[in-house]
């Protein structure tokens, strides 16, 4: 009776709510297991009567319905349960969009292609820090990318500012890749001279070093590092500077130098002018004669005419309108003599020839200087009037 007073009880707190259907099932299952039930002689089925031949007698009953399914119990967690619902959670309010994190100044975010080009070149996060440690401003990493690319190292940079230079990576890249060392500007700097990296470069380049430099310097020139440079690509070396000074050109700077090597003059050159009689010593004169097309011969031909006191300017002038040394020859052969070379021009300029001043002189039966043989010129005199006009004269006396 104590088994069923049990099975009442489970039967009464699943109907309450407080045990669900399959709790009891559990607990009930685990009590048969544990201890048999006793009927008792009141309780035992009556004995089923012996089968009837096939065909006759009443038929067997049928087997007991099944019991109708027990409602399903409610969830847990549902008022009426075993456990209290919770309140429902209010819903999340979306999420802001994700911004992009804020850029350092001068720190530009890379692209694809920028990661990938850095990556190629195995330039990584440490190696951009390392480059923008150096205080270059903006540094971009395409520029990054070339110096790596060059071999200019965070720490090259940063020996290239210490001398006060480099506030460009360009210009870093571009010493570094025509060998100008910080090295070799400290040199450049003992000598005095400039600071512009530049303009080192622009020397370093054209073949000049801080040796040459100390050359030019020790014959007293080159106090600009722009004229060595304009020099050395002329081809005026020092040793072409005291080839002119032996030639006791002493006062002569580097600008004149270099002008008179572009003009194709050198100093042998200057050395023929010499032998040929020219005292001059002026530089500028002889470049202007060598630019004229004056050569020493022809300068040694005018002097073979007994000219006293001639200059190179005087020979410039008579090339200049034509007058040559053979034209003065064939003058002096004709009669004139005692000419000087302001007559010599004089008479070239007025058109008057040897054959001229032969007519004159036969005409006239007179010597004639050359001043009067251009004021005969200007007149109009030819040979032939004046003869007609001496010959009527003397017609008019006979």
């Amino acid at each position: 009776m104590a088994e069923n007073r049990d099975l009442i009880d489970i039967l009464r707190m699943v109907e309450s709510g407080d045990l669900s259907p399959q709790e009891a099932d559990r607990i009930i299952a685990e009590r048969t297991r544990t201890a048999a039930p006793d009927p008792g002689p009141g309780l035992m089925p009556p004995p089923a009567p012996p089968p009837a031949p096939w065909g006759q007698g009443p038929a067997a009953p049928l087997p007991p319905m099944p019991a109708p399914p027990a409602a399903p119990s409610p969830p847990r967690g549902e008022r009426g349960g075993r456990f209290r619902s919770r309140p429902p959670r209010p819903p999340r309010p979306p999420r802001p969009p994700r911004l992009p994190r804020p850029l350092r100044p001068g720190r530009p975010r890379l692209d694809i292609e920028e990661l990938i080009g850095a990556a190629s070149m195995g330039v990584d996060r440490d190696l951009i820090r390392r480059y923008r440690e150096t205080g270059l401003p903006d540094l971009d990493i395409g520029e990054i990318i070339g110096a790596h690319s060059t071999g200019v190292t965070p720490e090259l940079v940063r020996e290239y500012r210490e001398l006060g230079l480099g506030d460009d990576l360009g210009e870093i890249i571009g010493a570094h890749t025509t060998s100008v060392t910080p090295d070799l500007i400290r040199r450049y700097r003992e000598l005095g001279l400039s600071d512009d990296l530049g303009e080192i470069i622009g020397a370093h380049t054209t073949g000049i070093t801080p040796e040459l430099v100390g050359e030019y310097r020790d014959l007293g020139l080159g106090d600009d590092l722009g004229e060595i440079i304009g020099a050395q690509s002329t081809g005026v070396t020092p040793a072409l500077i005291r080839a002119y000074r032996d030639l006791g050109l002493d006062d002569i700077d580097l600008g004149e130098i270099i002008g008179a090597h572009s003009a194709r003059i050198t100093p042998e050159t200057i050395r023929e002018f010499r032998d040929a009689g020219l005292d001059e010593t002026d530089l500028g004169t002889i470049i202007g004669a060598r630019a004229a097309g004056v050569t020493p011969d022809e300068f040694r031909r005018w002097r073979d005419l007994g000219l006293d006191d001639l200059e190179l300017d005087e020979v410039m002038h008579a090339r200049a309108v034509g007058a040559s040394p053979e034209y003065a020859r064939s003058l002096q052969e004709s009669g004139l003599s005692d000419l000087t070379m302001d007559d010599i021009v004089a008479l070239r300029t007025q058109g008057i020839n040897a054959e001229y001043v032969a007519s004159m002189h036969e005409a006239l039966d007179d010597e004639l200087d050359a001043d009067t043989l251009i004021r005969l010129r200007q007149a109009g005199v030819s040979p032939d009037e004046a003869h007609g006009l001496v010959g009527g004269d003397e017609e008019e006396e006979r």
